[in-house]
């Protein structure tokens, strides 16, 4: 029938449509593009890592540093405890808190990840038993913790006292052999903006959830995790923070800031959240009607985050969906690893 309308026809329809569209549904909508177009600009931003690596320079030469930060530590924190090393996500680097630091190197599953599973822990894990120099520059970059370190520099302007990334694999040697991954060399001079190891590890509590998000001490960590370290003594901050995919379904229409799920979502810090939705009974059922037919294309209208698209994509069928909240299709490309066209905003 479509086929035998006019253009003006078409066009008119398509206004009424827009007329008629609920206004609070349109400024939520408007609203969330905004949100995804200002967090894109995060990208480009960058704090004065340099102008505060002048500033701990400063305090150092003066022998303020680490009173500094021992009176920070007393005024925000509290007192040292004990936590599972499994309970420890990956947080930011060079002070730049986690949600934010995900955002600005875009990558948002950052905060999501163990920290055991991050690049701290994988350079001991790769190159703890070698000597330093041994190591190419080539292999040092292209390692995860090189890689790492490039983003930071990228994002922030230095990570530690580098600021060139041809100037990475001097640093990385540095780590490790301060590290004392190689007992028989010297201890070396503690590089700008590395806490003292006279400092505790400090650490947030992710809301709603038992897991900590790392702000400072990634190196004595990964130390604990490599040598076999089942927990650690920490300090946790008295206020909490969110990681960035909490953030992002904070901002996100239909959920409008409570802590709860309309589909799965595999990561760590949601995996106390009510699912308020049956999605897999409801694609039990599916399945079972479908048999073992996956030539048939599947369309879910208003398909959040993408769950069913994914899965069904998993079983074989070519998938799409159609989703009015642009955050949470690009939640759900993230997490479910969807391709930008499958679904439509």
């Amino acid at each position: 029938m479509r086929g035998n309308l006019s253009t003006s026809d078409v066009t008119l329809r398509r206004s009424a449509k827009r007329v008629l569209l609920p206004l609070k549904d349109r400024v939520a909508r408007y609203g969330a593009t905004a949100v995804v177009r200002g967090r894109h600009g995060l990208h480009s931003l960058s704090p004065s890592a340099s102008a505060r690596n002048r500033t701990t320079a400063a305090l150092r030469k003066a022998k303020l540093e680490e009173p500094l930060r021992r009176c920070r530590v007393a005024l925000t924190y509290g007192k040292p405890r004990r936590v599972p090393v499994n309970s420890l996500l990956m947080g930011g680097e060079n002070a730049v808190p986690g949600a934010r630091y995900a955002e600005m190197t875009n990558d948002p599953l950052r905060t999501s990840r163990p920290f055991c599973e991050g690049p701290h822990v994988a350079l001991l894990r790769d190159f703890g038993s070698t000597p330093p120099k041994q190591i190419p520059d080539e292999v040092l970059l292209d390692s995860a913790y090189g890689r790492n370190a490039q983003r930071c520099l990228a994002a922030t302007g230095n990570y530690f006292d580098a600021d060139d990334p041809s100037d990475i694999p001097r640093l990385v040697r540095r780590v490790l052999q301060s590290d004392g991954a190689v007992p028989s060399y010297a201890r070396v001079e503690r590089p700008i903006s590395a806490s003292s190891e006279a400092l505790p590890v400090l650490v947030r509590r992710v809301v709603s959830s038992d897991l900590y998000q790392v702000v400072d001490g990634n190196h004595r960590l990964a130390r604990a995790v490599w040598c076999g370290d089942t927990d650690v003594e920490v300090r946790v901050h008295r206020r909490k923070t969110r990681t960035a995919a909490q953030e992002r379904l904070r901002d996100m229409t239909w959920l409008r800031g409570s802590s709860e799920l309309y589909q799965p979502v595999p990561l760590p810090e949601l995996a106390d959240w009510p699912l308020v939705r049956r999605c897999e009974n409801r694609f039990q059922m599916m399945t079972q009607f479908l048999g073992d037919d996956t030539s048939l294309t599947y369309l879910d209208m208003a398909s959040f985050f993408g769950w069913f698209v994914a899965r069904m994509r998993e079983r074989g069928h070519p998938a799409f969906g159609v989703e009015l909240d642009p955050l949470a299709v690009e939640f759900g490309n993230l997490v479910y690893s969807i391709p930008g066209d499958a679904v439509a905003v």
